[in-house]
């Protein structure tokens, strides 16, 4: 209906590119939504579809659609913050469409809750490889990757690009997530 609160946005994820073989372990995205008046909706969780684009790095782009939120955020205004989690990836704070990296705190978000829009997160991936889903990358889930190494199939703990191998792509895209700064 008219006036209901909702974000629709398009995400990617770091290494998962349009081959994956093993896409149905993404499992469901988790969303929060941040105004700057302090009004917020956490621990939302949502199924997503795949799109038929990449971004610029070739990282499969999803789309969530019409994610309905809270009636609080239908006068919240534009100053609006989304946190997006992947299922084994780490927090990522969008806050402008078209946003390609992170953003300082003094950013003034312009995220409209009461629009059409699909705002455009896809180059701004979230990092992959929180596998033990403890909001942290660190060297216990390098560790999962080292121990099952080699290991074949979907649903394999480490299988960070989705392609039903444990390899070095995967050792490589934990070592990337490792070095970068996470964004909370």
């Amino acid at each position: 209906s008219a006036g209901t609160p909702k974000v629709s946005f398009k995400f990617s994820l770091m290494g998962i590119g349009p081959s994956a073989t093993c896409l149905d372990q993404l499992g469901n995205l988790s969303v929060e939504v941040i105004n700057s008046s302090t009004v917020y909706q956490l621990g939302l969780s949502t199924d997503f579809t795949k799109t038929d684009a990449v971004n610029s790095t070739g990282d499969q782009i999803f789309q969530v659609s019409g994610l309905v939120l809270d009636s609080k955020f239908a006068s919240a205004g534009t100053n609006n913050k989304v946190k997006i989690k992947g299922s084994f990836h780490s927090k990522r704070r969008m806050c402008t469409n078209n946003q390609k990296s992170k953003l300082s705190e003094a950013t003034l978000c312009d995220i409209s809750l009461t629009s059409d829009t699909v705002y455009d997160f896809s180059e701004y991936q979230l990092l992959t490889g929180d596998i033990d889903q403890n909001g942290i990358i660190n060297l216990v889930d390098y560790g999962i990757v080292k121990t099952n190494y080699d290991a074949a199939g979907c649903g394999l703990k480490g299988d960070l690009n989705l392609d039903g191998k444990v390899n070095n792509i995967d050792a490589a895209l934990i070592k990337v997530s490792l070095s970068s700064v996470d964004d909370e």
